[in-house]
C-alpha cells in the first residue's frame, strides 16, 4: 500500500510563509497592549471576526501569548504564526488563531529551524462555551526544530467539535520530553477527520492522538512514515480516542522505514461507546515494538469489524499482544488480523478478537505470503468467562500460502485453506512447531484453490496442518471425510481429508465446473437475443417500409425503429430491454414479370440485460449493457408485378457487424474476493429467408400466409472473470417462424393488420469453458407464440406522409412485448 503523505502541502505552506516574506530582524506582524490584552497579536477583534493575521517570531516575544488572530466575540480564521529562531524562552503559548466565544478555522502555526523551543502550541484554539468549533487548522513542525511542550494541538475546541485539523512533523524536527500531540482535541465534543503525520527523519517522544474527544471520534488518522522514530509513553498512540462516545473508522499507518516504540490503537472508545471499523496498517520496512489493538471498547461497548494488517517487510519486535478487536463487557465480532508478505513477528500472541466478559464471534486471522511467525501463538478469541467455549465461537484461521510455521494455534472453529500454485503433500501449508500437541477439537476444515493454481488433478495431495508433537481432532481421523471446496466461483472440488495424528491432509477426488459458472454465460445469451431482435426488425417493419418507399429508377431513403422488453427462459431466465434501428435506401427493379425491391441499410441497437439464477439455494443476479453497429442488405421479390400486394413473394436479408457487451454480478466472488465481471466484443452475422402468399378476402381485406427462417451467429471470445479464465464458444441461433397475418384497409388513409405466428428456436445455446472444463449452458431453444397488431396511417391521400405502428406480444420460451414504428415523407 502506498504510504499516505502530507509533506507536499505542508512544506508548500511553510515555504510560502517563510521565504515569500521579508527577512525580519526581529518579531514582526503583531503588537502588544491591544484591546485584546497584553499579548503579541497579529489581528485583534473585540466584536467581529479576526482573519488574515500574520505574525513572525524569531526572538523573545516578551509576552505569555502569541496569536496570529484573536477574536473576543466572533470567529478567528485564516491567521498564521511563523516561528523561526533559536533560544526563544519559555513558558509561552502560541495559537495560529484564537477565539474566546466563536470558532477557529483555517489557521496555521509554522515552526521551522527552531531548536530549544519550549511552548504550548495550537493551530486553532477556542474557549467558546457553546458552538465553538476547531476546523481545518494546522501545525507544521519542520527543519531542525526541537520542541518541548505541555500540549501540541492542531485544533482545540473547549466545548465544540474538532474537525479536519492537522499536525505535520517533517525533516529532522523533534518533539521531546513526553510532549502530547492531538491532531484534533474536543474534550466536550466530537473529533472527526483529524490527522497527525510524522515523517522524514522526525523524532517524537510523546503520547499521540489523531483525534481526542468526549463524544465520537471518527475518521481520524495517525501516520508514521519515512525514517521517523517515535517513542510513545503510556497510554501510547491512537488514531481516534473517545472518552465516552464511539470510535469508528480511525486509522494508524506505519510505513516506509518508520519505527515506533509504544502501544498503538486504531480506535479507542470509553463509556458505552463502540469501537468499529478501525484499522492499523504496518507496511514497508516499518518496525513496531509494542502492543497493537485495532479497536478497543474500554467499558460496555462492542468492538466490531476492526482490522490489523502487517505487510511488506515490516517487523514486529516485542513479545506482546496483537489484538484486532478488544472489548471489556461488550462483544468482539468480525475483527481481522492479516499477516501478509514478508512481515515478521519475533515473539508474541495474536488475537483476532477478545472480550473479557462478552461474546467473541466471527473473528479471523489471515496468513498469506511468507511471513515469519515461528514463535507466535495464534488465537481466534480470548475470554475470561468460566467456560470460554460458550462465548468464543465461529472464529477462523485462514491460510493462503504454503510453508508457514507458527508456535501454536487455538480457539478456532474453522481452519480455511487456499491451496496455492504448486501445492503438494511435501510442503505443509502450516506447521505447528511449539512442541505441544495441537487440539483441533470439533473444528471444521474448508478448502479452496487459488485462481492462479490451475486445475488440480484428481489424486493431488496437500498437507494442510502438520505438528510432529501431535494433532488431535474429533472431526477428522484416518477414515476419509469428504469436503467440498471451490476455486473462486467457477470450479467445485471434492476432497478427502484425513488426520493421521500428526498431519491433516486433503486429496482431490473430483473437479468440475460449478453450477454458478453458468451465470456469466447468460451475458452471451443476452447478446444473441439482442442480435436476433435486430434481425426481426429487418425482416419485419424494415422490409415493409423498404417496399413501400421503393420506386423504379430511384433510390429512396427509409428507416424503422423497434424496442421492447423480453424475458427468455434459458434454464434460469434472462431479461432484455432493447432498442434497434435501421436506416437505408431502397430501389425497385422489374426483372421479368415480377418486382424486386433491394435495400442496403445500416443498423444499430442498444440494450440492457439482467440474468437471474438460483444455484442450490444461492441466488445470483447479473446485469449489463450491450450495443451493436452493423450493415446489411434486404431484398423482396413479388412474383406478379401487376398485383404486388397479392400473390406469391420471397424475401431475404443479410446483416453483419460488431456487438459489444458487459456483464457483472456482486453475487459471485473470485478467490481473492473480487466481484465477477467482464467485457465482451464479438462480430455477428445474421440472415433470413422467407416466402409467402397473399390472397384476397373480400374487397378491402387480404391474408398473408408466410414462412421464415432466421440464422444468427456470434463469434467466440475470452475473458478473465474474477480470476477464472473463460473461453466463450461461438453461438448460433437457428429459428423458423410460421404465421398468418390479416390485413384490412378501412380507407385509403387507414389500414390495420393483425397476425399470429409460431416460432421455434432449434439452437440458441451459449457454451463456454472455464479452466478448460465445460460450464452449464444457458439456452434459448424452444417454442414461442408471436402475436402482432399494426396500423398504417396516411393523413391525406394527397400527401406522401405515412406512419406505421406495430405492437407485438410473445408467450412461451420468450415472454414480453415490443413495438415498432416507421415514418415516411416523400418530398
Amino acid at each position: 500500500m502506498k504510504p499516505i503523505r502530507v509533506r507536499s502541502c505542508a512544506m508548500t505552506l511553510a515555504c510560502l510563509a517563510v521565504f515569500s516574506s521579508p527577512v525580519w530582524a526581529a518579531n514582526s506582524g503583531g503588537s502588544t497592549g491591544t484591546a485584546c490584552g497584553a499579548d503579541y497579536i497579529g489581528v485583534c477583534a473585540t466584536t467581529g471576526d479576526a482573519s488574515g493575521g500574520r505574525v513572525f517570531i524569531d526572538t523573545d516575544p516578551g509576552v505569555l501569548y502569541v496569536r496570529g488572530g484573536y477574536s473576543l466575540q466572533g470567529n478567528a480564521f485564516n491567521n498564521q504564526v511563523t516561528i523561526n529562531g533559536s533560544g526563544i524562552p519559555s513558558p509561552f503559548y502560541v495559537h495560529g488563531g484564537y477565539s474566546a466565544h466563536g470558532s477557529v478555522s483555517g489557521n496555521t502555526l509554522l515552526v521551522t529551524d527552531s531548536p530549544g523551543l519550549k511552548a504550548t502550541l495550537a493551530g486553532g484554539y477556542t474557549d467558546a462555551s457553546v458552538n465553538g468549533h476547531a476546523v481545518d487548522n494546522r501545525i507544521i513542525l519542520s527543519g531542525n526544530s526541537t520542541i518541548s511542550a505541555i500540549y501540541i494541538r492542531g485544533g482545540y475546541a473547549q466545548n465544540g467539535d474538532a474537525i479536519g485539523n492537522l499536525i505535520s512533523i517533517l525533516d529532522d524536527a523533534q518533539v521531546i520530553n513526553d510532549s502530547p500531540l492531538y491532531g484534533g482535541h474536543a474534550p466536550a465534543g466530537k473529533a472527526n477527520g483529524n490527522i497527525v503525520s510524522i515523517q522524514d527523519r522526525a523524532q517524537i517522544n510523546g503520547r499521540i492522538y489523531g483525534g481526542y474527544s468526549k463524544g465520537d471520534a471518527s475518521g481520524n488518522r495517525l501516520i508514521f512514515n519515512g525514517n521517523s522514530n517515535t517513542t510513545l509513553p503510556d497510554p501510547g498512540g491512537f488514531g481516534g480516542y473517545s472518552d465516552a462516545g464511539n470510535a469508528n473508522g480511525n486509522t494508524v499507518l506505519v510505513s516506509d522505514n518508520a519505527r515506533t516504540l509504544g502501544s498503538l490503537t486504531g480506535g479507542r472508545a470509553g463509556g458505552n461507546g463502540d469501537a468499529n471499523g478501525n484499522t492499523i496498517l504496518i507496511t514497508g520496512h516499518a518496525t513496531v515494538d509494542s502492543d497493537l489493538t485495532g479497536g478497543s471498547a474500554a467499558m460496555n461497548g462492542n468492538a466490531i469489524g476492526n482490522h490489523i494488517i502487517l505487510s511488506g517487510n515490516s517487523v514486529f519486535v516485542a513479545g506482546n499482544l496483537i489484538t484486532a478487536g478488544s472489548a471489556l463487557t461488550g462483544d468482539a465480532i468480525g475483527n481481522t488480523v492479516s499477516i501478509l508478505d514478508k512481515a515478521q513477528i519475533a515473539t508474541g500472541k495474536v488475537y483476532a478478537g477478545q472480550s473479557q466478559h462478552g461474546t467473541v464471534q466471527g473473528n479471523r486471522i489471515i496468513l498469506a505470503g511468507t511471513p515469519i511467525l515461528n514463535n507466535v501463538e495464534l488465537f481466534g478469541g480470548y475470554s475470561l468467562v468460566a467456560d470460554p467455549s460458550v462465548v468464543i465461537r465461529d472464529n477462523t484461521l485462514e491460510v493462503r500460502s504454503a510453508g508457514l510455521t507458527a508456535k501454536s494455534v487455538a480457539a478456532f472453529d474453522t481452519y480455511q485453506f487456499l491451496l496455492p500454485k504448486g501445492v503438494s503433500a511435501a510442503a505443509p501449508m502450516l506447521t505447528i512447531g511449539g512442541g505441544a500437541v495441537t487440539d483441533l477439537g470439533g473444528a471444521r476444515t474448508l478448502i479452496d484453490v487459488a485462481s492462479d493454481a490451475g486445475v488440480l488433478a484428481t489424486g493431488t495431495q496437500a498437507t494442510l496442518l502438520s505438528n510432529a508433537a501431535g494433532l488431535n481432532s474429533t472431526t477428522y481421523s484416518l477414515a476419509p471425510t469428504r469436503v467440498v471446496g471451490h476455486q473462486g466461483f467457477a470450479l467445485d472440488y471434492q476432497f478427502d481429508v484425513v488426520n493421521d495424528g500428526k498431519n491433516l491432509t486433503a486429496t482431490v477426488q473430483n473437479v468440475s465446473a460449478s453450477e454458478a459458472s453458468k451465470a456469466p454465460v447468460e451475458g452471451r445469451a443476452s447478446m444473441l437475443a439482442l442480435a436476433n431482435q435486430g434481425g426481426d426488425l429487418a425482416a419485419g417493419l424494415g422490409m415493409n417500409r423498404a417496399r413501400s418507399v421503393a420506386a423504379t429508377g430511384d433510390w429512396t431513403a427509409f428507416g424503422a425503429v423497434a424496442g421492447g422488453h423480453s424475458r427468455y427462459e434459458s434454464g434460469s431466465h434472462v431479461t432484455v430491454d432493447g432498442v434497434s434501428l435501421m436506416v437505408g435506401v431502397a430501389r425497385r427493379f422489374a426483372p421479368g414479370a415480377g418486382s424486386l425491391t433491394v435495400g442496403p441499410f445500416i443498423e444499430a441497437g442498444y440494450g440492457s440485460h439482467d440474468s437471474h439464477n438460483d444455484f442450490s439455494g444461492q441466488s445470483v443476479r447479473g446485469s449489463g449493457n450491450s450495443h451493436y453497429v452493423g450493415a446489411g442488405v434486404l431484398a423482396h421479390y413479388d412474383f406478379d408485378r401487376a398485383t404486388p400486394d397479392l400473390g406469391a413473394y420471397a424475401e431475404a436479408s443479410l446483416r453483419a457487424g460488431r456487438l459489444d457487451s458487459d456483464w457483472r454480478s456482486n453475487d459471485l466472488k473470485g478467490a481473492n474476493g473480487q466481484s465477477a465481471s467482464y467485457d465482451s466484443q464479438a462480430a455477428y452475422v445474421g440472415a433470413h429467408l422467407g416466402a409467402g402468399y397473399r390472397l384476397p378476402i373480400g374487397e378491402r381485406s387480404s391474408a398473408d400466409l408466410y414462412a421464415q427462417y432466421f440464422w444468427s451467429h456470434l463469434d467466440s471470445d475470452s475473458a478473465d472473470i474474477a480470476g477464472a479464465p473463460y473461453d466463450f464458444k461461438a453461438v448460433d441461433s437457428s429459428r423458423t417462424r410460421l404465421g398468418a397475418r390479416f390485413l384490412h384497409a378501412y380507407s385509403d388513409q387507414t389500414r390495420v393488420w393483425a397476425g399470429a405466428a409460431w416460432e421455434h428456436e432449434f439452437d440458441g445455446v451459449a457454451r463456454a469453458t472455464v479452466y478448460g472444463l465445460d460450464t452449464p449452458s444457458p439456452s434459448l431453444k424452444g417454442d414461442t407464440g408471436v402475436f402482432e397488431l399494426g396500423l398504417t396511417l396516411t393523413p391525406s391521400s394527397r400527401q406522401a406522409l405515412s406512419i406505421d405502428i406495430g405492437l407485438q406480444a410473445y408467450v412461451g420460451r420468450r415472454e414480453g412485448f415490443g413495438g415498432a414504428a416507421a415514418v415516411k415523407y416523400a418530398f
